[in-house]
């Protein structure tokens, strides 16, 4: 075989091995079922640092794209913050925020990080914030599994 074909060959296989190599695999939906505290009992709770925490996923109620006021949004974004504050105040509440833009037919729009051993809150005051009840947002609870002791910037000492 001759020096320019054995080239010829070498170069159209690093082609071609480069080309399939930058291939991206096609996206992956994986659904997961919602479970409760008791589907998912971690082994080690209170043991090698971690615990159970409830976490509140927000998501996009019926009426989310319905139009509103400036008024009424303005009103209605002012309760669900002062929700969130009287939850941190009730001591049930660790952190709350919204989420980046995400993209999918059900984004996570906002999280409520529930102090541990403070499920039933979790599962009962997101129902009563304003945004919920006016059907612009949703609720998901699932029990989220951190580090022991999760404290927030300002707060003086574990949350357990």
């Amino acid at each position: 075989m001759s020096t320019l074909l054995r080239w010829a060959l070498a170069l159209s296989s690093a082609v071609i091995l480069t080309a399939c190599a930058s291939m991206a695999p096609a996206p992956v939906t994986v659904e997961t079922p919602v479970a409760s505290a008791d589907d998912c009992a971690c082994p080690n709770d209170g043991e090698e640092g971690m615990t159970m925490y409830p976490l509140v996923l927000l998501k996009a109620g019926p009426r989310r794209h319905e139009e509103l006021s400036d008024d009424e949004a303005t009103r209605l974004q002012a309760a669900h913050r002062a929700h969130i504050r009287s939850m941190a105040e009730a001591g049930h509440l660790l952190i709350a925020g919204p989420m980046g833009a995400l993209p999918g037919d059900d984004p996570i729009i906002g999280i409520f990080v529930f102090r541990s051993g403070h499920e039933e809150a979790a599962q009962t005051l997101p129902a009563e914030d304003p945004l919920v009840k006016a059907g612009r947002l949703r609720f998901e609870y699932i029990p989220w599994y951190g580090p022991l002791g999760l404290t927030y910037n300002g707060d003086p000492g574990p949350l357990n």
